[in-house]
């Protein structure tokens, strides 16, 4: 369901503040009507973070797409769409009661970490 947001942007989720009221109003709504709703979700990023976030739920998100959640409400265009497709993923896979593997800002990372030239990884073995 949530990816259809993803596959139609202009419907609701222009702006990353526009899909996060529209998720705080479901998970109200949910849980009034007796559904389970959101309420864990901040628990499940922090934990996938391993670190915990005063910006809330909005913050791990922001973190977890690479960006600093103080800049929450000065996201570029492309940065808005980054932050959306982000939450909207991990939204799947927290439905789903999955875990990604590597998070967006892992994955940069690790290709930036990745400079190594694989020939000369010899390991502490061979140094004597």
């Amino acid at each position: 369901m949530w990816s259809f947001f993803r596959d139609h942007p202009g419907m609701i989720a222009q702006r990353f503040e526009h899909l996060a009221s529209y998720l705080d109003g479901y998970d109200l709504g949910a849980t009034r009507h007796g559904g389970q709703g959101l309420g864990t979700w901040r628990q499940w990023l922090s934990d996938l973070r391993d670190a915990d976030c005063a910006f809330g739920w909005r913050g791990h998100v922001m973190h977890l797409a690479g960006l600093n959640c103080a800049d929450l409400h000065r996201l570029t265009p492309g940065q808005e769409r980054l932050v959306i497709d982000v939450a909207l993923e991990l939204l799947d896979q927290y439905l789903a009661g999955t875990a990604p593997a590597t998070t967006p800002a892992e994955e940069s990372d690790a290709v930036a970490a990745d400079t190594s030239d694989p020939s000369s990884d010899a390991g502490p073995e061979s140094a004597a």
